[in-house]
C-alpha cells in the first residue's frame, strides 16, 4: 500500500510560490526533471519553515521531506492516518486562502487599536514561538493587558491532533489561545464541531465580529437557566463583545464571556431549592393532614376511655386501643391526658386514687400497668401527700392493695419514711400486722429488678419468715416462738424448704432451734421431709437473690 504524502506544500523561497506536491509530482517523467530544477532552489515546510528537499520512494515516486538536521516538526509524526494527514495538509492550504489572509490581517489591524494591547507585539503569521525544540506559528499574537494571546483561525475542518497540538503547545507556553472559528455551527455534527465543543469547559465560542471597527468578537455560549416549567434549559445565546468584557481563565487559558459551569451549577442550585422547598410544604401539608387525622384518633379514644371510666366498664383489655396509636399519637395522647398537672390541689393519678369507687379497680390497675401512659408516681399532691398514701387512704382500694402496689413499685416508685410514719398512724382492722405489711412494702422498695414484684405479693409469707430470720424476730405470724415456727414451716412450705433451711443456717437460727427441740419432734419432721423431698420451687430464686444477696449469692 502506497503511503499518502505527509508534506504537501512546500514554499518555494525564490520564486515566492507554494508548492503542491500532488500537482507538481503528478506525473512521474516530469516530476524527475523538476526534482532535478529544484535541487538547486531552497524550498522551505510551511508548517515549521524548515529546509525541504526532494526524495524518491522505491516506487519512483516523488515527495518532500525534512533535512537530517530539520528539527521537530508535527509533520514528520511517522503515527498520522491518511485521514488526519488530508485534513492537516487541507488546514495548512486553508492558511493561504484569501479569507484567512483577511481575517488574520483584520484581526492584527484592530487589535492595534484596542486598549490594553501593546502595539508592538502584534504579529500576524510572520513570527514563530518557541518551546524547547518545539515551535509554532500562530496567525495573530499579541501582549494584552499583561497577558499572552493568540489566535488560531479555522476555515477547515481541522483534526483532533492539530486541535490538541496548538492547545497544548501554548498551554506550555502560559499562552491564552483563542480560536476564531469562521464556519463554525454550534450545533453542527462534524468531528472537528464535536472535539472544539468538548474541548471547552466554558462552552464559549468565538468569530470576528466584521460590522464592528473596533476588536469586538461574536461569542456563542451557552446560557443554563430555568424555564417556567422550572426545568433546566441550556440555550445558545450569542453577544458581540470586546477584549475587556471576556474572562481569563489562568488554570485551562481559555477566554469566556459567561462560566458555563458556574451558571449551571447557579441554575441547579436554584432548582435543587426550589424542588427542597416543594417538598418542604409537602411535608407540611402532610404532617397538618397526619396531626388533624392524630389529633381525632386521640380525641377519640380519649372520649372511649372517659366512656369506660363513666359507664364503669373493664379496663382488662384497653391497652389493645393504644396499640394502634404511633409515636407521635403517643405524644399528643400524654399531651392531653397530662398526668403530671395538679388538679385541684391534687396529681391527676391521686385524683383518681382518690374518687375511684369499688368499681374502679380495673381502671386504677389500668393506670398503673399502662406504661405508655406518662406519669410521675413520685409527684406529691401540694399537702404533700404521695401516692401510696393516698391509694392507701381510699377504702375501696385499700382492700385490693396487694394487687395494686407492685404495678406502683414498677413504676419506680420510691417508698419514704413519710409513707412508712403515714401507713404505721393509719388506722387498721383488729388484729392487722402493721409490721409484716411494712416489711413487704420495704421489700418493693429495695428490689434493684422491679420486674420482680409481682413475685413479692404471690411470695409474701416467705419474704416475711426470711426477713424475721435476718432481724431475729417473729414477723406475720403469732406462733409462740422459733421451733414453732420452724415446725409450721417444714409442713406448710415444703416445696421453698431449700430456701428457707439456708436462711435459718445463714443467720443462726437452725442450732437454736434444734436446741430448743427437747423431744426431737422437729427433726423427726425433718426426717420425714427428706424422705419424700417435693421439687422445690425454683420461681423464686431470682428475687430471693435480688432481696438476700447475703443469704443466696
Amino acid at each position: 500500500m502506497i503511503r499518502d504524502r505527509a508534506i504537501k506544500l512546500a514554499f518555494d523561497q525564490q520564486a515566492g510560490i507554494f508548492l503542491h506536491a500532488d500537482e507538481v509530482f503528478a506525473n512521474t517523467r516530469d516530476a524527475f526533471a523538476l526534482r532535478e530544477q529544484y535541487s538547486r532552489r531552497k524550498l522551505l515546510c510551511y508548517e515549521c519553515d524548515e529546509p525541504l528537499f526532494i526524495a524518491t520512494s522505491k516506487f519512483d515516486r516523488l515527495f518532500f521531506r525534512h533535512g537530517p538536521n530539520a528539527g521537530n516538526c508535527i509533520l514528520k509524526d511517522q503515527e498520522f492516518s491518511g485521514f488526519e494527514l488530508e485534513l492537516y495538509n487541507n488546514t495548512l492550504q486553508a492558511k493561504e486562502s484569501q479569507r484567512h489572509h483577511d481575517l488574520k490581517n483584520k484581526i492584527a489591524e484592530l487589535l492595534k487599536i484596542t486598549d490594553g494591547v501593546e502595539k508592538d507585539s502584534v504579529f500576524a503569521d510572520t513570527q514563530y514561538l518557541f518551546h524547547g525544540k518545539e515551535k509554532r506559528r500562530p496567525d495573530v499574537y499579541c501582549k494584552y493587558k499583561g497577558k499572552e494571546m493568540v489566535f488560531e483561525i479555522q476555515l477547515s475542518a481541522l483534526s483532533l491532533r492539530y486541535i490538541l497540538d496548538r492547545r497544548d503547545f501554548y498551554r506550555k507556553k502560559g499562552i491564552y489561545l483563542v480560536w476564531i472559528l469562521d464556519a463554525f455551527d454550534v450545533n453542527g455534527q462534524t468531528h472537528t464541531e464535536r472535539d472544539i465543543k468538548y474541548l471547552s469547559s466554558y462552552q464559549n465560542f468565538f468569530k470576528l465580529d466584521e460590522k464592528s471597527i473596533e476588536m469586538r468578537l461574536v461569542c456563542t455560549y451557552k446560557s443554563p437557566h430555568l424555564n417556567e416549567k422550572n426545568q433546566i434549559i441550556t440555550p445558545w445565546n450569542k453577544r458581540s463583545v470586546t477584549l475587556d468584557q471576556l474572562q481569563f481563565c489562568p488554570e485551562e487559558l481559555q477566554l469566556y464571556y459567561l462560566n458555563y459551569s458556574e451558571k449551571l451549577k447557579e441554575a441547579e442550585d436554584k432548582l435543587e431549592a426550589i424542588e427542597t422547598e416543594t417538598i418542604r410544604k409537602a411535608q407540611e401539608k402532610q404532617e397538618q393532614e397526619y396531626h388533624q387525622r392524630s389529633q381525632r384518633t386521640v380525641i377519640d379514644l380519649m372520649n372511649k376511655m372517659a366512656a369506660y371510666f363513666k359507664g364503669k366498664y373493664n379496663f382488662y383489655k384497653f391497652s389493645s386501643f393504644i396499640d394502634p396509636l404511633s409515636e407521635k399519637e403517643l405524644v399528643l395522647f400524654n399531651q392531653k391526658l397530662n398526668f403530671n398537672r395538679i388538679y385541684k390541689g391534687q396529681t391527676q393519678l391521686n385524683h383518681y386514687l382518690n374518687v375511684a369507687t369499688k368499681d374502679d379497680h380495673s381502671f386504677i390497675s389500668f393506670l398503673l400497668k399502662e406504661r405508655r401512659i406518662e406519669m410521675d408516681v413520685n409527684k406529691n399532691d401540694l399537702n404533700g401527700k404521695s401516692t401510696l398514701q393516698q391509694l392507701l387512704t381510699n377504702p375501696f382500694l385499700y382492700t385490693c392493695r396487694n394487687m395494686l402496689l407492685p404495678s406502683l413499685f414498677k413504676r419506680g416508685y420510691l417508698l419514704t419514711q413519710n409513707d412508712i410514719d403515714f401507713y404505721q398512724q393509719m388506722s387498721h382492722p383488729l388484729q392487722h400486722d402493721i409490721e409484716a405489711d411494712i416489711v413487704l412494702l420495704k421489700a418493693y422498695n429495695s428490689l434493684s429488678d422491679k420486674k420482680l414484684a409481682d413475685l413479692i405479693f404471690r411470695n409474701s409469707r416467705l419474704i416475711e419468715i426470711i426477713e424475721s430470720f435476718r432481724q431475729k424476730k417473729i414477723i406475720g405470724t403469732r406462733l409462740p416462738g422459733w421451733l414453732a415456727v420452724a415446725m409450721n414451716l417444714v409442713t406448710s412450705h415444703k416445696r421453698y424448704w431449700k430456701y428457707i433451711e439456708e436462711a435459718l443456717r445463714y443467720y443462726e437460727l437452725l442450732d437454736v432451734i434444734i436446741a430448743q427441740d427437747k423431744k426431737g419432734n422437729f427433726q423427726k419432721k425433718i426426717a420425714e421431709y427428706q424422705l419424700n423431698m417435693p421439687v422445690q420451687q425454683e420461681d423464686v430464686g431470682e428475687m430471693l437473690r435480688d432481696l438476700f444477696p447475703e443469704v443466696y449469692l
